[in-house]
């Protein structure tokens, strides 16, 4: 009986594919589910919410300014030069603070987001990849 030897090229073929779909879903589905909906206004909004009480909580990270209203709704606004700005927010009863930025390793972030389903992937493969030479050889 003649041994069937997979072909190389549709197996590098598939992976790439199989690669790529992984690489779409996880983007999509990062903006997707994961980043909240957030809404890109002018200073004098985030001034007028200020003054309003109408804040829930205060994020002042590197280039902008995050914040609630007690609605629940997400905004984001530039940095302004404020001196008195800490102050506004804290007598608007405002939870707010800066962010800590903390560096992440890219390597082990990309593996830890894409080994899980290349694993689950290669044992699909391999389960099917089975089946079918059991088929062919039966």
């Amino acid at each position: 009986m003649e041994e069937m030897k997979p072909n190389r090229k549709k197996t590098v073929y598939f992976w790439l594919i199989a690669l790529a779909i992984i690489l779409l879903v996880n983007v999509l589905s990062y903006q997707t589910f994961f980043k909240q909906q957030v809404t890109e206004v002018g200073y004098d909004v985030f001034m007028e919410k200020i003054e309003e009480k109408d804040l829930d909580e205060v994020s002042i990270e590197s280039g902008q300014i995050v914040f609630t209203d007690k609605s629940g709704n997400y905004y984001k606004t530039g940095i302004v030069e404020d001196a008195d700005l800490y102050e506004r927010l804290y007598e608007s009863g405002a939870t707010f603070g800066a962010e800590i930025v903390e560096e992440t390793n890219p390597l082990l972030y990309g593996l830890l987001t894409f080994l899980p389903e290349i694993i689950l992937l290669f044992l699909l493969w391999r389960f099917f990849s089975k089946k079918i030479m059991k088929k062919i050889l039966i």
